[in-house]
């Protein structure tokens, strides 16, 4: 929860602070993959999905390393 209140915290400001948009699309569809890893383990995802993954592509999102 905390992942997608983040995003759409972001998405949803009436002055979002600058950021990548390819990026941020791919944190969006990286929050889709992880809730595949947690709630249907059986379809697997493409690559390794973790809070921590998720957290170094938000850092980048808003234009960390």
């Amino acid at each position: 929860a905390p992942y997608w209140q983040r995003y759409t915290d972001l998405i949803t400001s009436d002055t979002p602070p600058p950021h990548d948009a390819a990026a941020l699309t791919r944190y969006r569809w990286m929050i889709e993959e992880w809730r595949v890893s947690l709630f249907a383990q059986e379809l697997r995802t493409p690559y390794p999905i973790s809070a921590k993954r998720l957290d170094k592509q938000w850092a980048r999102t808003l234009g960390g390393s």
